[in-house]
């Protein structure tokens, strides 16, 4: 299931703000032949608030936050994880300065990430991010060079093998 809404904010520092949720329950079943293998169950929440700018002069962007939350079990032959909860926080803004002809666009992300395993093992993981662009226009043509850095922690089930 999804929600998206969009709510106006008026002439203020923000033009909107936006915002998007879902909802998911997932169940995969694994046969060996006639009989039942490995069953994998997802259940999670997603959500995202973002706040929109109000253009001032050549400034524009927009920040916002995102969580998840997702309970994932595998129970059977193949259940090499252990059954997990996953909560997640993200912080994040993107900035575009418009100079006519010359266009540059800054990003940042934080994001803080916890499992909690069945057998009692806890990973705590934190990653940041940061991206730069240019963008110049030329006549009939644009050269859009980028520069990106960023920190990527391993996936959950990596954490917990």
């Amino acid at each position: 299931a999804d929600l998206k809404g969009v709510l106006d904010l008026g002439d203020g520092f923000f033009d909107e703000l936006r915002t998007r949720w879902g909802y998911s329950d997932y169940t995969h079943t694994e046969f060996e032949g006639d009989d039942v293998g490995t069953v994998f169950d997802v259940e999670g929440v997603e959500g995202r608030v973002e706040l929109v700018q109000s253009r001032r002069g050549n400034l524009q962007g927009s920040l916002g936050g995102q969580y998840s939350h997702t309970d994932f079990s595998a129970i059977g032959e193949e259940a090499f994880v252990p059954s997990n909860t996953t909560d997640s926080f993200a912080l994040f803004t993107v900035q575009e300065l418009d100079f006519n002809r010359f266009e540059v666009e800054l990003g940042a992300r934080y994001e803080h990430t916890g499992v909690d395993a069945s057998d009692s093992r806890r990973a705590i993981c934190e990653q940041g991010s940061i991206s730069r662009g240019q963008n110049v226009r030329l006549p009939r043509r644009n050269c859009s060079p980028m520069v990106r850095t960023s920190q990527r922690n391993s996936s959950k089930s990596a954490v917990l093998l």
